[in-house]
């Protein structure tokens, strides 16, 4: 019995172990990354040892000023898996989890640091969930940040030679005797106080006394030469003088306060910070700017705040009420009704008009509680009815989130509900109608306007799929890349260490970027270069970039910088017959010219051809009386040959060209009709919403009524006043991007029985 069931089990073990590695989605040997399912590998830990006590979260440890910190790193992860350190003095990325820890020791802490430590679990992407999602899934990944803080060191108190004065250390108590003054000097950061005395002297001051300059003590209100004079404090210096005797001059001192670092933090509302000094400000057409400064070392914040986009005021067919703006001033003569629309934010005003009927049921009133609601919240809208039949209905013409209630009888209310786009309402009663619009605040457009993102033109919010395929909101527009000397992946002479070297990126849609690898600190969302030293022995260094986006998402990027010790004098290209030896370089061997890097279509803001680019990638340029090509002007182009070497082909024309620069226009549309362009036919919405036009170009937008019941009530622009009136939007001398939205009203009828 016992050998029937030990065969039954190692045949199952057998069967199962043959499911699990033939399953085709499966990366044999490693573990899942799906979250919920057996197998998965779960996120890395992280263990950070300092001084004893061990730190698996972010945190701050306060250090001495002047000393080292050493640390230990243990990590928790797969094999294989990616882990970074960085910290002040030195940086370290591998490719294996060590719970045993890595030691490292910083530089000498003089201000403020921090050590960051990430791993990124090494797993199968594409394995299917336990729901049945097929992949892939992100990795899983932990990272920590310990803040290193910097304390002042202890001061003694010293004495000074002269009475109520001090060499170091703050005057404390003073005390005058008949035989000799009496003052204490009191440490400072926990630093010991110091009773001083000095005997009087009956002496007669000499003939000639000798010249005694001011001379200042470190700390304030002290002097180690002359008198104290006048002292003043400030918010971030103390200042006194120190004077001098017997006809020596007086010294100005001063002596900084040292306080905790303050990190700038954005206030809500434009120009105004919650922490910091205000900074520099700038207003663009759709967003406010400005900067909040840290104070005694702390990082600064980019803040934005964006602008609602002018609205024109537009009339609605019932009287007393407007499509778009609020109400103004009315006035009700004995054939018409008169009423101004106005524009809620600077666009523009207009007169409204309605000839009297004689109706069964009046609309005396109309009216939302408010019309400019904030975004995802509701309002009520409120209505007054008279006549012989006040039965009424409620009908939704713009938006998709139904009021309350949709009919009923008499005067009433009805609740909007959540509103996150504009909403348009018609109440009718008998043959009357009105209609009310209400705008949510800071409303975003209805699609995405970035063709950078994976669903440009679908519905918000914008999808960016950054190398990896991990779908997030922010988007690291170009890989990360460096200039001078230094390339991705370039070897590099040992001459040229500690060169300048410059890493370049640009980011969208993201709150804020900080370095990682051998590169730290945190980076604004906007194209940014910073000067950092160069490697300093031969070895590979890392730089990269992390950032978090408007709505959660993460992505990063890198660039990689190898050093080598290939000594500056040497031939580097390998095409050569001696590479690696001392240039120049020869070439016995026949070899075909081949066109350079800079044989491309360069984008618009280019000044000048790249660091370490090249006209030809083989043989030799051919100049013109030693004249190499300029690099051309927006919209021109430059071409070169690469002759061959030792009888070898001629490469050629090679070509640079330089863009010119391009504006996007967008044209959009609310519901009752479309847009195209009579210029061309690049913009055809419905399908085709927008197209880059080039500087100084033209384009004209019509919009056209999808039936008989809609005409064009009128164009929102963004900037504004583009486009005015009910007829084309012409875009002249395009110089700048442009949105431009067809604004339908229903057509008012008089239905006469006969």
């Amino acid at each position: 019995m016992n050998s029937v069931f030990s065969k039954f089990f190692i045949i199952s073990v057998v069967l199962l172990i043959g499911i699990v590695y033939l399953n085709p989605t499966h990366v044999y040997g490693l573990g899942v990354c799906a979250p919920d399912f057996p197998g998965s590998v779960g996120t890395p830990r992280i263990t950070v040892d300092i001084n004893g006590t061990s730190y698996s979260e972010n945190n701050s440890v306060t250090v001495q000023s002047g000393s080292k910190v050493s640390f230990v790193v243990h990590t928790y992860a797969e094999p294989s898996s990616v882990n970074t350190v960085s910290y002040p003095g030195g940086s370290n990325m591998y490719y294996a989890p060590n719970s045993g820890g890595r030691s490292y020791t910083t530089e000498t802490m003089n201000s403020n640091g921090t050590i960051y430590v990430s791993v990124e679990q090494n797993c199968d992407e594409e394995w299917d969930d336990a729901s049945g999602h097929h992949g892939p899934f992100p990795a899983p990944f932990k990272e920590i940040s310990i803040n290193l803080n910097v304390s002042s060191p202890s001061v003694n108190g010293s004495c000074s030679p002269t009475h109520y004065n001090c060499s170091a250390g703050n005057r404390g108590n003073t005390e005058e005797r008949s035989d000799e003054y009496r003052w204490w000097c009191n440490g400072t950061n926990g630093g010991t106080n110091k009773l001083c005395t000095e005997t009087k002297t009956s002496t007669p001051p000499p003939t000639n006394p000798t010249k005694i300059n001011g001379s200042c003590s470190p700390t304030h209100y002290n002097c180690s030469l002359g008198t104290l004079g006048p002292t003043a404090e400030y918010p971030d210096q103390y200042q006194w003088w120190c004077n001098g005797t017997n006809g020596g001059t007086n010294k100005l001192c001063s002596e900084s306060k040292s306080t905790s670092p303050v990190n700038g933090s954005c206030s809500p509302t434009h120009y105004n910070c919650s922490l910091g000094t205000l900074g520099p400000t700038a207003e663009y057409s759709n967003q406010y700017q400005w900067w909040c400064n840290g104070k005694n070392g702390g990082t600064n914040r980019l803040c934005v705040e964006m602008k609602s986009a002018p609205i024109n005021a537009s009339c609605s067919p019932t009287h007393y009420n407007c499509i778009l703006g609020n109400l103004g001033a009315t006035e009700e003569r004995s054939d018409e009704y008169r009423w101004w629309c106005n524009s809620p934010n600077g666009g523009s005003n207009v007169l409204c008009s309605e000839v009297k009927t004689s109706k069964i049921c009046s609309i005396n009133s109309f009216t939302a509680d408010n019309s400019n609601p904030n975004l995802g919240t509701g309002t009520t809208l409120r209505f007054s009815l008279s006549g012989s039949n006040t039965t009424w209905s409620l009908a939704l013409l713009a938006g998709t989130t139904q009021p309350s209630s949709s009919s009923g009888v008499n005067s009433g209310t009805v609740t909007t509900g959540n509103l996150n786009a504009v909403h348009i309402y018609r109440l009718t009663c008998d043959n009357t109608t009105r209609d009310l619009t209400v705008i949510p605040k800071n409303l975003p457009p209805q699609t995405c306007q970035n063709p950078s993102a994976s669903n440009y033109g679908g519905p918000l919010p914008c999808v960016f799929v950054p190398p990896g395929g991990v779908s997030v909101d922010v988007l690291i527009k170009k890989s990360i890349e460096s200039d001078s000397q230094y390339r991705s992946s370039l070897s590099l002479a040992s001459s040229e260490t500690n060169a300048p070297l410059r890493i370049l990126y640009t980011v969208a849609n993201a709150n804020n970027c900080i370095g990682i690898g051998s590169w730290s600190g945190v980076r604004h969302n906007y194209t940014d270069s910073d000067p950092v030293t160069g490697p300093t022995t031969p070895g590979t260094y890392y730089y990269g970039v992390r950032c978090t986006g408007t709505s959660g998402g993460v992505a990063e990027d890198s660039v990689t910088v190898v050093m080598s010790s290939l000594p500056n004098e040497t031939c580097r290209d390998i095409n050569a017959d001696n590479y690696g030896g001392p240039t120049p370089c020869t070439y016995n061997q026949q070899v075909n010219g081949s066109c350079g890097d800079r044989n491309t279509t360069y984008v618009f803001g280019t000044e000048d051809y790249p660091a370490e680019s090249k006209f030809c990638s083989l043989g030799t340029l051919r100049t013109n009386s030693g004249l190499v090509p300029v690099f051309p002007q927006p919209g021109e182009s430059t071409s070169w040959f690469c002759d061959g070497i030792n009888g070898g082909g001629n490469a050629g024309p090679c070509t640079t060209r330089l863009d010119v620069q391009t504006f996007r226009i967008t044209a959009e549309h609310s519901t009752g009709g479309t847009v195209k362009s009579t210029t061309d036919s690049n913009i055809n919405c419905g399908d085709n919403c927008s197209h880059n036009y080039g500087v100084g170009s033209s384009v004209t937008l019509q919009a056209l009524p999808g039936s008989t019941y809609w005409k064009l009530g009128g164009w929102i622009t963004s900037p504004p006043s583009i486009c005015m009136g009910d007829g084309l939007c012409v875009i002249s001398n395009i110089d700048k991007n442009v949105t431009a939205r067809a604004v339908f009203v229903l057509r008012a009828f008089n239905y006469i029985e006969f």
